[in-house]
C-alpha cells in the first residue's frame, strides 16, 4: 500500500502525520510512503529524515484579506493542481491523508479527480480552513475533539 501525506507551511499538519506513517510503517514493512509540501516550509527537513520521499508543490495559501496574494491565488492554484496531477499520476497513491497545510487542497482535489480515496483529519478544536475546504472531496474525516464533530 502507498500512502501520499500532504501537508506543509507549517510543523501543525505535519508532526501528527508523521507519527502516524511511523506507527503505520512499524506495522507493515511494506507501507509505502510520499509526501507533498511546500518549498520553503520546515517540513521537508523533517519528512525526509524519517526516509520519505518528498515533492514540493507551489504554495496556495487562501488569505482572508485583499492582498496582492489574493490576486495570485488562481494561478498558483492552476499551478499546484497541474503540479498534484503530475505527482499523483507518477505515485499512483492508495489513499491521501492530510492533517491541513498549504499543499492538502490541490491533492485532494486532484486525488478525488483519479479516484485516490483521501482522508482529513482535523486535530484541534477549531478546524482548519484547509480541513473545511477539503472536506466534501474527502472519504472519511476524522476528528481529535468531540466538539468538533459537528464541523464537518
Amino acid at each position: 500500500m502507498k500512502i501520499l501525506f500532504t501537508g506543509g507551511g507549517t510543523l501543525g499538519p505535519v508532526t501528527p502525520l508523521l507519527a502516524i506513517a511511523e506507527t503505520w510503517k512499524k506495522q507493515d514493512s511494506s507501507l509505502e510512503c510520499v509526501w507533498v509540501g511546500t518549498k520553503r516550509g520546515p517540513e521537508r527537513e523533517f519528512v525526509e529524515q524519517d526516509n520519505i520521499r518528498f515533492y514540493p508543490i507551489v504554495v496556495t495559501r487562501f488569505p482572508r484579506y485583499i492582498s496582492k496574494e489574493l490576486f495570485l491565488l488562481p494561478f498558483r492554484l492552476l499551478i499546484a493542481i497541474i503540479q498534484s496531477i503530475f505527482i499523483i499520476l507518477k505515485e499512483k497513491p492508495d489513499v491521501i491523508a492530510s492533517a491541513g497545510g498549504y499543499t492538502a487542497v490541490p491533492v485532494i482535489l486532484v486525488g478525488r479527480l483519479f479516484g485516490v480515496p483521501s482522508w482529513v483529519h482535523q486535530q484541534d478544536v477549531v478546524p482548519l480552513l484547509t480541513n473545511k475546504l477539503t472536506s466534501p472531496f474527502a472519504s472519511l474525516i476524522t476528528v481529535a475533539w468531540e466538539e468538533t464533530e459537528g464541523a464537518f
